[in-house]
């Protein structure tokens, strides 16, 4: 008996499938791929005679497949593809596959791989690329390159392949609705992930007429939205607080004009009404005042490179929400062509979206390019808003709410180090890490295979630490989303973004694919209803108040999509944090894509957790996102968190053998 080095497997049927030899396996994008598995599917396609698979690298050193096949008439690429996506995953399917004549031989009569023709990549994309057909097609190329800021997408392209996520899901359905006078549900999208089937679903579907949201009458005041009312009334309770300041922090590595600048910050305020509203009760009721006169918050100063840490911990004070405007902006001068600029504004009037938006009309003003105007301001869409909410329009989704948060909510129990105040703390640390590009690119493979996003993957993993952590089966993790329902809002500045309590059952006996699966449907339906203003969700629930906490849930997960435009500008612009840090609830988790990975940030309750446990939580996070990766049809019971470390530190203490590892308290490890 010896071993040979070939690759075999047993079949259903008692048969041996060869599959090559074992030299021949490759790892692409973090998955070890058995190239022979690929080229025995290929050859049961009946048009192909031969194929050989091999993997190649690109400049920046990742491997790709790339697919040769010989037939005996001219075979369609794209129908290739199709037919093995029905049999394997998408990470084993070639990138790029090519036709030739026959292969070349070695002396011995075997192929040569290495005189296998060079694939002309851009030709071959330009090949495969189909042009619209109709004019359903091209009208939603339009929406698509314009969401995607991408050129020549064809109509087989694929949605998540081109960048997209549920951020820009969101926008592209809104603008579907303008452009076709169509509803159709975001699932459609993630379903139909290509131009050519999106635009049958939209072909099929029942026309609506679109209603544009209409100016406003000029009054003296307006009624507050949802959202402004939530934050008035929590502001009133604490008017020192700096919980709901969104303070952003710039170096500029090149010369600033101080006079310039604030005449740019002026113009903004100008432009967006959002800036220069305040605040005030009448009649018992929240109103919203729109101010043409104002007096901008804005100092110059000249220190140098030591103090500029003590300058940046100091800019973010508590704002009085009955003067306008609400926002404060300091250019500090550091060194000849280094400059601090910061800019603070209070989530009343303004969200992540719209301070992109501001950032990106400051830098073009600073580059002295022109403005169109603003189509609507954000008193437009609060009397939107509250007439919606007087004409009982999305009554069905708040009895979609209520119903999927009906009975007993879940409070998570997580232990924590410190016992709970009894009124909430807002004082918060922030611990930062990062995942690889092996490890996001199995996960983006995930996303591809089960027809789900990046978020969801992320979103999945991070609703099991907290039920490996709590022991419950039953989670809500709060989330935010842009809010921006209508087309003609997408720059529109002003507090947009809606709370969303996501609730999943992260059941132990579960796999991961399945709890994955379950996650995107409940997402995708609750995604479909967020007209409904979660502060609106919360008064009908009716819930017992309790000021240790916040309401429905403790917990948040982010995935920021934000661009800033930072690094389409000519100016040498980076984003620095200051290390005063807010937390809103006990525990958030922040993600961002990178060239490199992801960027993560755990921001906590410091009156609840030690910098220690977060430590701990990080590494258990990605531990149990790489068991995962690794086998995503894993029972979620079966998912191990701890390091081998802590492992064999535990299995010490434990004298019954029925006591498991996984009942222990994760916290105090």
């Amino acid at each position: 008996m010896y071993r040979t080095g070939d690759l075999a497997r047993w079949l259903p049927d008692g048969n041996i499938e060869y599959l090559g030899r074992i030299d021949n396996q490759v790892k692409v994008r973090g998955f070890r791929i058995e190239i022979g598995e690929i080229e025995n599917q290929l050859l049961k396609i009946k048009e192909i005679k031969e194929a050989v698979v091999i993997a190649k690298s690109n400049e920046n050193g990742d491997k790709y497949l790339c697919g040769y096949v010989t037939a005996g008439q001219e075979v369609e690429i794209a129908l290739i593809k199709e037919e093995l996506s029905k049999e394997l995953p998408s990470y084993m399917i070639p990138s790029y596959i090519l036709q030739i004549d026959k292969f070349p031989l070695t002396p011995n009569g075997k192929i040569d791989k290495k005189a296998l023709p060079e694939i002309d990549v851009a030709k071959m994309l330009e090949s495969e690329y189909e042009a619209p057909g109709n004019e359903i097609e091209e009208k939603l190329v339009k929406v698509w390159e314009e969401v995607l800021d991408r050129n020549h997408i064809g109509i087989n392209d694929n949605y998540f392949d081109l960048g997209g996520h549920s951020l820009k899901a969101a926008l592209i359905m809104a603008k579907i609705k303008k452009e076709f006078e169509v509803q159709i549900e975001v699932r459609k999208l993630f379903e139909n992930p290509t131009v050519k089937t999106l635009a049958r679903i939209i072909e099929k579907a029942d026309k609506k007429e679109y209603v544009t949201i209409s100016k406003a009458e000029e009054k003296e005041f307006y009624k507050a939205s949802s959202a402004e009312k939530r934050i008035f009334t929590l502001w009133e309770i604490d008017k020192l607080n700096t919980v709901y300041n969104i303070p952003m922090i710039l170096e500029i590595q090149e010369k600033m004009d101080n006079r310039k600048v604030e005449i740019i910050l002026n113009k903004l305020i100008e432009r967006h009404e959002a800036l220069r509203t305040s605040f005030k009760v009448m009649d018992g009721e929240i109103v919203q005042r729109i101010h043409n006169e104002w007096k901008l918050d804005y100092e110059y100063e000249e220190v140098n490179e030591k103090m500029i840490k003590e300058k940046v911990d100091d800019f973010t004070k508590p704002f009085d929400l009955t003067r306008a405007p609400l926002m404060r902006s300091k250019l500090i001068k550091c060194e000849d062509k280094k400059y601090i600029f910061m800019l603070d504004v209070h989530h009343i009037v303004s969200d992540g979206v719209s301070m992109s938006v501001l950032m990106k009309e400051f830098m073009k003003l600073y580059n002295d390019e022109k403005l169109g105007q603003p189509i609507l301001q954000y008193r437009d869409y609060s009397e939107w808003q509250n007439s919606l909410e007087e004409n009982g329009v999305i009554g069905k989704q708040e009895e979609y709410w209520l119903n999927r948060l009906n009975g007993e909510l879940p409070i998570l129990k997580l232990e924590t180090d410190y016992e709970r105040p009894k009124v909430q703390s807002y004082e918060g640390n922030r611990l930062n890490f990062a995942m690889d590009k092996e490890l996001k690119e199995k996960l983006n493979n995930i996303a591809k295979e089960t027809g789900t996003t990046l978020y969801m993957v992320l979103l999945a993993a991070y609703n099991v630490m907290l039920s490996k952590y709590s022991g419950q089966e039953d989670i809500i993790v709060g989330t935010a989303q842009a809010g921006r329902s209508q087309a003609e809002l997408e720059d529109t500045v002003g507090m947009f973004v809606n709370t969303v309590a996501l609730r999943n059952y992260p059941n132990g006996n579960k796999t991961f694919r399945e709890f994955l699966k379950e996650l995107k449907n409940n997402t995708l339906r609750d995604f479909e209803n967020l007209d409904y203003q979660f502060d609106d969700l919360v008064n009908k629930l009716s819930l017992k108040r309790d000021v240790s906490r916040n309401p429905v849930f403790d917990v948040m997960f982010v995935l920021e999509n934000m661009d800033f435009g930072l690094d389409k500008n000519e100016m040498k612009i980076k984003m620095l944090e200051s290390e005063s840090t807010i937390s809103k609830f006990d525990l958030t988790l922040t993600g961002i894509e990178t060239k490199e990975g992801m960027d993560f940030s755990l921001t906590y309750c410091s009156k609840l957790f030690k910098t220690e446990t977060m430590e701990k939580m990080k590494k258990h996070y990605i531990n149990l996102i790489k068991e995962a990766a690794n086998n995503i049809d894993i029972k979620l019971c079966e998912i191990k968190m701890l390091s081998a470390e802590e492992l064999k530190e535990y299995e010490e203490y434990i004298d019954d053998e029925k006591v498991q590892v996984d009942d222990f308290d994760f916290l105090t490890i």
